[in-house]
This record gives structure tokens, C-alpha cells and sequence, in this order.
């Protein structure tokens, strides 16, 4: 009888480590598959690369009904590339298909007035479906792409994979994130509520933390101080990101379409004026963010240093870091951008050098230590000043 128990324990074990080495190669497998296709995508040549705009939020945020909205909207005169992740799904107004398609994906609808729907027809992941609905697109002309996450996406796969493919010749290039969230509703999932599962709360943090703007919908039924006390919170997580309130259902005139389909959060300049802006945060969340602007001038490689020891730190689960450094002898402002262990940074032609150096960190438990830590093994001292001139 033991060694019956003992050989029925010895088969659990192995087809566990058999699952687990399974799951690690089909992983890798579809990393490689993914690189391989982001390095034919992001090098095809183009005169004018066209932006992609990631759309996250849980479901009944107003995703879909913002889509809608922007599709039937005369006013910002665009055609525009959906593609769309929730599998076999056509959240696009049915009034807005045009049945014939010149694409060969069933999933690819033709809309009427010129722009089109990409649906995940065949399951996957949502980074797959991504590129290869940018590879069927990318030989038709489109102002804009939006790329519709499904409810719990977290969409630093994506970011990622345009951050690690910059080119300033690739078809297209990331405009930035735009999360929507129900003001009724969504307090009940961030990780500052102790009483709900887990899995949505992570998400949650993680979709505020990403985003670049934050649409606020459904604040027709929400008095004043609960949207406030909902922004404060939304700024404790990401204090770069820029919050709008609105109801799309009740007046849809509250949304300036225009403005979102100008985002351009990786413009240097834009995030100088960010960063200028930030002050002191009070963090009650596990994920949160911090920031410093401090006068004096870097150097670069010991900056280089302190990124990949931050990232590298069990301590702290680094999601996102953007910088606008001075860099010792240079007279240019150096403009940096990392998600995860993915980053690209350069010297910015058309900005000068202001002596100042302004970061903003976003992360799991990142505190007052990162800080000090950025100030001591970055920041030229005075004696180095001294001797550099």
C-alpha cells in the first residue's frame, strides 16, 4: 500500500515538472515568435510612421461606447485602424459595417466611412493578434490606430514590445495609453481595498499606472467629493498621468476626441512639462510613484547603473521610469523612458540644457530611499563640478 501511495505521489511530481517544462517552452517559443515578427514589422521603411494609441479598462468602463463615439465623429476628420482583442467580438456599432472587405481576415471589417475593425478571431495572445493586425494594415493609410484591450489586459507586453523596436522609419509608433474607468464602480478594485480578489485589484494599479491619460466616465451619478477622492487616489498610483471626468452616455460632448487623438506622451517636450509640474505624493497603495526635480547634471553611465540595479532589486517590482536629465558634459537634455526591463532613451536635439534633472518612478513599495539613492549615486558633486571645469 505505501509503495503504491509512493508511486502515485512520484507520477504527480513528474507530470507537475512535466506541465511546467511545457508551459516554459511554448513561453519561449512565443516570445521568439513575437520578436521575430516586431523585427519585420518595426523594420519596414516609412515616410510617415502613424500613431498607436493603447485603449485599457475593465470592462463597463465606456471602452466600446467611446469607440463608437470617435467613429461617428465629423469633427476630427480622421480615418482610423480598431483593432479590437476581446475573441470573436464586434463591439463596433453594427450600422457602422460595411459587409464587403478587401482584407482577407474574416476578423478585418471595412467600416463606411473609411476606417476598420480588427476582431480576434483565432484566440492567442493579445500581443500576437496586435502585431499581426498591424502587419495586415500596415500597406493602408490610416491616421491613427487604436488598439482596444480586452477588460484585464495589462498592457505593458505592448508598450514594451514598441519601446524595445523604437525606429524612427517604422510604420507606426506608440502615442500612448489611455485608461477608462467607471467612477461608480472602480475605488472597489484597487489595491487599497482589502476586501476584493486580488487578481482585479493588481490589474487595476496596473492599468492606472501605465496610462497617460485617465478617462474618468460615468460621473453623471457620483457626487463631487467621491470623483475627487477617486482622482486623489488615481495620482497616488501614477502621478504623470493626466485625469479627465466624463459621461459619454449622458453628454458626450464632455470629451475632447480631438485632443485624445492628438496624444503624443512620448513627445520630449511634453514630458518636460509634466515633470516641471510634479510635487510631493502621499502613497497608500502598493503601487505607487514618486518623483524628484532637483538642480545639477548626471553622469550618464552611473544613471545607466542605478536603472539596471532598480529593476534588478527584489525589493521593488519597477514598472515604469521616465527622466529628463542634464548630462555632464553635454548641453542637450537627455529624455528617458523604460517599461519593465525594456527602455529607450536620447539626446534631444531641440531642448537645451536647464541644469536640472527631473524622474519620475513607478512601482511597487517604491519610497523616499529611491530617491536619496537617485540624488547620491547620480547627481555630480560639487567637488566634481570643480574639477570638470
Amino acid at each position: 500500500k505505501m509503495w503504491s501511495y509512493f508511486l502515485i505521489s512520484f507520477a504527480l511530481v513528474i507530470s507537475l515538472f512535466l506541465t511546467n517544462a511545457l508551459v516554459l517552452y511554448l513561453k519561449k517559443k512565443q516570445n521568439q515568435y513575437i520578436q521575430k515578427k516586431c523585427d519585420e514589422l518595426f523594420h519596414i521603411q516609412s515616410r510617415s510612421p502613424v500613431p498607436v494609441i493603447l485603449l485599457s479598462g475593465f470592462l463597463g468602463a465606456g471602452k466600446t461606447t467611446l469607440l463608437n463615439l470617435i467613429l461617428t465623429s465629423t469633427t476630427h476628420g480622421k480615418t482610423i485602424a480598431v483593432i479590437e482583442n476581446e475573441v470573436g467580438a464586434v463591439s463596433i456599432d453594427d450600422k457602422l459595417i460595411k459587409r464587403s472587405s478587401e482584407y482577407e481576415d474574416p476578423g478585418i471589417f471595412v467600416l463606411k466611412n473609411g476606417c476598420i475593425c480588427c476582431t480576434n478571431t483565432s484566440g492567442g495572445t493579445e500581443i500576437v493578434h496586435i502585431i499581426n493586425s498591424l502587419f495586415q494594415i500596415q500597406k493602408t493609410h490610416f491616421d491613427c490606430v487604436i488598439v482596444e484591450m480586452s477588460g484585464l489586459a495589462d498592457p505593458s507586453a505592448c508598450i514594451q514590445a514598441f519601446i524595445a523596436n523604437q525606429n524612427s522609419k517604422s510604420p507606426f509608433f506608440l502615442a500612448g495609453v489611455i485608461t477608462m474607468v467607471d467612477a461608480t464602480t472602480f475605488t472597489k478594485h484597487l489595491c487599497g481595498n482589502k476586501k476584493r480578489f486580488t487578481k482585479i485589484a493588481i490589474e487595476a494599479d496596473r492599468q492606472i499606472a501605465y496610462a497617460d491619460v485617465v478617462l474618468v466616465n460615468k460621473c453623471n451619478g457620483v457626487t463631487d467629493e467621491n470623483i475627487k477622492y477617486l482622482k486623489e487616489v488615481i495620482q497616488e498610483i501614477n502621478i504623470l498621468t493626466e485625469i479627465q471626468s466624463i459621461d459619454i452616455l449622458h453628454n458626450p460632448n464632455s470629451i475632447d476626441i480631438c485632443s485624445l487623438l492628438k496624444l503624443n506622451s512620448f513627445n520630449a517636450k511634453k514630458r518636460l512639462s509634466e515633470l516641471s509640474k510634479l510635487g510631493e505624493h502621499v502613497h497608500t497603495h502598493s503601487i505607487n510613484s514618486i518623483s524628484v526635480e532637483t538642480p545639477g547634471e548626471v553622469n550618464l553611465e552611473k544613471f545607466f547603473l542605478f536603472v539596471k540595479n532598480l529593476l534588478k532589486n527584489p525589493k521593488y517590482q519597477i514598472l515604469r521610469i521616465k527622466a529628463i536629465l542634464s548630462v555632464e558634459s553635454n548641453n542637450l537634455i537627455y529624455v528617458f523612458h523604460s517599461v519593465h526591463e525594456h527602455f529607450s532613451g536620447g539626446f534631444e536635439s531641440s531642448m537645451k540644457s536647464n541644469k536640472i534633472c527631473s524622474l519620475v518612478i513607478i512601482g511597487k513599495f517604491v519610497n523616499e530611499e529611491v530617491k536619496e539613492e537617485f540624488v547620491r549615486e547620480c547627481l555630480l558633486k560639487k567637488k566634481d563640478e570643480k574639477k570638470r571645469k
